[in-house]
């Protein structure tokens, strides 16, 4: 799919060179300029939870599940930027720097499951879930470097050396679920929430290439890498369950004591058994067309 996406910019980037006129190429100035085209955001996630609990075989058993994977999701971007850029005297080298503002959905969702049911009995189930997203404001800001080198004179080849400016959040929600017919029947859950929030400055890397195609304007074609760093988030809440009996009383007979065992139960909870941990690295990648105008010299 990301494929056929770069292949239709490529597509179209050489449909418009293709009708440009032939008025050259506009030097050096300030310019402004609007671009779209599609955004890849991918993360390395991880996802990890244990709780410990009790049921009416076993007093203390675990339940646990752990991911690594990288989550890819695919959506539109577009931008609006203003520059300047000088050539170097007189040669085919420039120099510039661009303040840019753009808006994407920039967010990954993953979803994690583990259940856990006794062999002795059919009745009796626990499932240990999990929902964690990593997100990004969908408005940003930012600057970039932009060197370049003109090929000929319509056509401008450039890198981008920048930063982004954004906040990084990872939001988790765990819960324990403990399901019952026997003792205490019921369905008991332990729910833990938990959330991080940090601003992040975003390293920016790209290319790019921009045509003439008239007097002040000319086309654009770019690829640009923002990397936005790692985020992690840990937390621990009480693990609800079921006790394995009740102590109806005692008798005293021969200077033994004896204790009548109901099979009946009740909830209780375990203080910290249920232990979550999530975290995610996010960087995007965007293939993204434009049209620029270069204002004349006063």
């Amino acid at each position: 799919m990301m494929l056929n996406k770069v292949l239709c910019v490529v597509g179209l980037t050489v449909a418009v060179v293709a009708v440009a006129d032939d008025s050259g190429f506009a030097c050096s100035g300030f310019y402004a300029g609007l671009s779209g085209g599609v955004m890849q955001t991918a993360a390395e996630m991880a996802a990890s939870q244990q709780v410990t609990f009790s049921n009416q075989y076993d007093t203390e058993n675990q339940l646990s599940s752990v991911q690594h994977v990288d989550v890819w999701k695919d959506t539109g971007v577009g931008a609006l930027y203003v520059g300047y850029r000088q050539r170097m005297s007189g040669s085919n080298v420039f120099m510039g720097a661009e303040v840019f503002a753009n808006t994407a959905k920039r967010s990954i969702t993953l979803n994690n499951f583990a259940y856990h049911q006794e062999p002795n009995d059919d009745e009796d189930f626990e499932s240990l879930t999990t929902t964690t997203q990593a997100k990004l404001d969908d408005d940003e800001f930012g600057v970039d470097l932009q060197p370049g080198y003109l090929f000929d004179s319509h056509t401008l080849l450039y890198g981008r050396v920048g930063a982004a400016f954004n906040k990084l959040a990872l939001m988790s929600n765990n819960n324990f679920s403990f399901t019952s017919t026997n003792i205490a029947a019921g369905t008991y859950n332990s729910p833990l929430s938990t959330s991080k929030t940090k601003d992040v400055t975003a390293l920016r890397l790209g290319v790019g290439i921009e045509h003439a195609i008239g007097d002040n304007w000319s086309m654009t074609a770019d690829y640009i890498y923002t990397d936005y760093g790692k985020v992690n988030r840990d937390g621990v809440a009480d693990a609800n369950g079921v006790q394995d009996s009740v102590i109806l009383g005692s008798i005293n007979s021969s200077s033994i004591l004896h204790q009548q065992l109901l099979p009946g139960g009740s909830p209780y909870t375990t203080a910290g058994g249920l232990v979550g941990h999530a975290s995610a690295h996010l960087a995007t990648q965007a293939l993204m067309v434009g049209l620029k105008y270069t204002f004349p010299a006063i």
